[in-house]
């Protein structure tokens, strides 16, 4: 099956893999939700509280990251 993967720490989206379906943990950075189309200037970031993805403007991601660095 299809999996999307994302950064356990930040959660923005890196990709999508085939995996088995018991293989789908959200805890490690993976689900089998898709991200919402995006657009310029945006990124797929997967909330694991709430289960889905939100876009967040790349600006406020870049002022998050550098926060936490």
């Amino acid at each position: 099956m299809k999996a999307y993967l994302f950064d356990i720490g930040s959660g923005i989206y890196e990709g999508e893999d085939f995996i088995e379906p018991h293989q789908v943990n959200e805890e490690e950075g993976i689900t089998s939700i898709a991200p919402p189309v995006q657009h310029s200037g945006q990124v797929p970031v997967y909330n694991r509280t709430l289960g889905n993805w939100q876009l967040v403007p790349v600006d406020v991601m870049k002022a998050t990251v550098k926060h936490h660095e």
